[in-house]
């Protein structure tokens, strides 16, 4: 799916948010995983690609009104993903 919106509907930046000050360090490590992960210039043919989106990294309960404003009402070009947990256990 990550892959059609960014080929078919040119969403070029994915936005991680989830919800919890617990969840911060989630937050901050998807952008970096993501980066590594499809940031490439070559695939496995060595063919030039120039693959990758623009991972951004935010928190709910923080970035909620900053950033959700230009995420629903700026360019369409992201893909929003909202993360939350139904019961955090206590030693997270």
């Amino acid at each position: 799916m990550k892959f059609i919106t960014m080929k078919v509907y040119g969403m070029a930046v994915e936005v991680i948010m989830p919800y919890g000050d617990k969840l911060r360090s989630l937050g901050w490590w998807y952008p970096q995983f993501l980066g590594e992960s499809l940031g490439k210039k070559y695939d496995v043919n060595g063919n030039i690609v120039d693959n990758g989106r623009i991972p951004v990294a935010a928190v709910g309960t923080t970035d909620m009104h900053s950033l959700t404003q230009e995420h629903q009402q700026g360019a369409k070009n992201k893909l929003v993903q909202f993360i939350t947990v139904k019961k955090l256990p206590k030693d997270l």
